[in-house]
């Protein structure tokens, strides 16, 4: 009778391997980002590795269908040399990926802070790029992924080819066909309940901010590719959305269009800035601008990343996908950006960025907000500048961003991306010895961003468009690797990015602004700054108008936070999770849903 139950047995111990290996990576994954989870400590590890399994289960019936159907079906031929050859071939084309991806994502993720979702093909090209790098840094990775391609081929229980074959129990067969099918539906959806499982359950067996580490980065791949776009939900009724959702607005100033220049620093989170630090950061010359300065001191990203920062900062767009707009089924809708606005009102507009045409679809994306000129590496057009891996460094090209901008009619709308902060945070050798020096990588790279914001603003205020200039300077995210003071290690203190506005001028009053601001509220700023005359619509608030309470907006790993000055609620979608209050309980250890469910109701 046993060996009627031979397939079983196979599948049982060939996916058992995979199982085993696929729990180490994860024990390797908590362990080597333990320092991106606020308040982690050893004795999770447990609940958290068991929560895991549910998650590694389902991925590892969908990933393997067809491996598992094959040793299910009830026919003889299963017992055949090449059957089992093919087996083991389509087991290994399918699992080493998912190793690849485990482990990739194990070095990938303090980049971004979430799991690995359908949104990494859209930055394969920079990383294809930099991979050599990545791989020396992650030297041991590449070690580790060897060594488990290594057990993969070897371990894999072989078939015996001389085995006497065996008479067939057809209804025992087909019995246990009918039953391993059932189970795999079963552990695919995740268990009994009525919905199959998403990775917002993860959040049922640990804090939200744990949630990464239950859950596995193949199955958020294969979640996300099939969720195409935001899930359809009816909170509300019409009428509640208009009268508490007002996107609609007339703008009837009467003044004049000064210039408006965005510059949008890469990685430049408010812990690395002095002026928000008592003056212990990296950025002298920005310190000295924000003196002279509108600051605001409670600012927020909407994003984790660059690509769909710029949605926010240049079209508007909160950023409710895992992926950035430019790159979902919405992206032909039609939107009207910072430039499509101001062009309405007689602006020219361009956008500056060093880094690779066509990388991340800057290109496309800044035309589809109005931006009808874009300077990128290709038309600074000397390589001998570039940086080896993202693009012309910062301080040779907001040198040359000058030059354009001076040649450009008036009034002009124009924005300049940094990229020099970014891995492998590549700084100019000879500058060096005059760079502050951190203990993290990126201290350098931040200190010689502001340098290059130093030499452009020198630059530019020597000509005669400079006095007539609004700047509105902020980062496009915060940097998410390693260990983070205090408040910047929490969730909305890792969002927490610098914005200031200066005038050319100095006919701004400079102060300090505690107004809750986020990156939303910058298209609608800018609008009040140009003195802009019609209709717009804006998700945001000008953060120059009392516009009462006011919220900042995220959604990572599948959880939707949002911030007010104070607390924190974390929803999945269906419920309100967790409510913590962020200013006092650094740590997010206090959930307030019980004490304060008016609070939570609000939010």
């Amino acid at each position: 009778m046993k060996y009627q139950f031979t397939h079983v047995r196979l599948l049982a111990r060939r996916l058992g391997m995979l199982w085993c290996l696929l729990l180490i990576i994860k024990l390797l994954f908590i362990l080597l980002n333990r320092s991106s989870f606020n308040g982690f400590t050893l004795s999770l590890i447990p609940s958290i590795l068991f929560a895991g399994l549910r998650f590694d289960l389902v991925m590892i019936i969908y990933t393997n269908g067809l491996f598992i159907l094959l040793h299910l079906l009830p026919f003889p031929f299963r017992d055949h040399y090449i059957y089992q050859r093919i087996e083991k071939i389509i087991f290994l084309v399918i699992n080493i990926p998912v190793v690849i991806i485990e482990l990739a994502d194990t070095g990938y993720f303090p980049f971004n802070n979430k799991r690995m979702t359908a949104d990494i093909v859209g930055v394969a090209g920079a990383g294809l790029r930099n991979s050599f790098s990545l791989v020396v840094e992650y030297w041991y990775l590449l070690i580790v992924l060897i060594l488990f391609i290594y057990i993969l081929f070897s371990f894999y229980t072989k078939w015996d080819r001389n085995r006497k074959p065996v008479k067939y129990n057809h209804f025992l067969q087909v019995l246990i066909f009918l039953l391993g099918s059932s189970l795999c539906i079963l552990g695919a959806r995740g268990g009994w309940q009525t919905i199959p499982v998403t990775p917002a359950n993860a959040t049922d067996y640990t804090d939200v901010k744990f949630a990464p580490l239950v859950l596995n980065s193949t199955y958020s791949i294969m979640y996300s590719v099939q969720r195409a776009g935001v899930a359809d939900r009816n909170y509300l009724t019409e009428d509640k959305v208009r009268s508490t959702l007002n996107t609609q607005h007339i703008y009837t100033a009467s003044g004049p269009h000064p210039n408006i220049m965005l510059i949008i620093l890469e990685s430049y989170a408010r812990e690395y800035v002095g002026y928000y630090n008592d003056e212990k950061g990296f950025t002298p010359f920005t310190d000295s601008l924000m003196k002279h300065s509108i600051v605001f001191t409670n600012a927020f990203a909407n994003a984790e990343r660059s690509n769909k920062s710029m949605c926010v900062l240049l079209g508007g767009l909160p950023s409710l996908t895992d992926d950035a707009f430019m790159n979902t089924i919405y992206s032909s809708n039609c939107f009207e950006g910072i430039g499509t606005l101001l062009k309405q009102n007689g602006y020219y507009t361009s956008f500056l960025h060093g880094g690779l045409n066509g990388e991340f679809k800057f290109d496309s994306y800044t035309k589809a907000a109005g931006f009808d000129h874009y300077y990128g590496k290709n038309e600074f057009g000397n390589d001998k500048y570039f940086d080896g891996n993202w693009g012309i460094y910062d301080h040779v090209f907001f040198n040359y961003a000058a030059d354009v901008l001076n040649k450009q009619p008036q009034p002009f709308c124009s924005a300049i991306f940094s990229l020099s902060a970014h891995h492998p945070f590549n700084v100019p050798a000879e500058l060096k010895p005059m760079l502050p020096d951190g203990d993290k990588v990126i201290h350098e790279a931040i200190g010689y961003t502001d340098y290059a914001l130093q030499l452009f603003f020198n630059k530019a205020k020597k000509m005669s468009w400079f006095k007539n200039t609004v700047f509105i300077v902020t980062a496009d995210h915060t940097f998410g690797y390693g260990d983070h003071p205090g408040f910047y290690n929490n969730a909305a203190g890792k969002y927490a990015v610098p914005l200031f506005i200066y005038k050319g001028d100095n006919s701004l009053e400079a102060h300090d602004d505690s107004t809750l601001a986020q990156h939303l509220d910058i298209l609608p700023t800018i609008l009040d700054l140009g003195n802009f005359r019609g209709e717009a619509r804006s998700y945001g608030k000008s953060v120059l108008r009392n516009d009462g309470n006011r919220y900042a907006l995220q959604y990572l790993n599948n959880i939707f936070q949002v911030e007010d000055d104070r607390y924190i609620l974390f929803f999945d979608g269906k419920n309100s999770k967790e409510l913590y209050d962020y200013r006092n309980d650094l740590a997010l250890e206090k959930n307030l849903m019980s004490n304060l469910p008016q609070k939570s109701i609000e939010m």
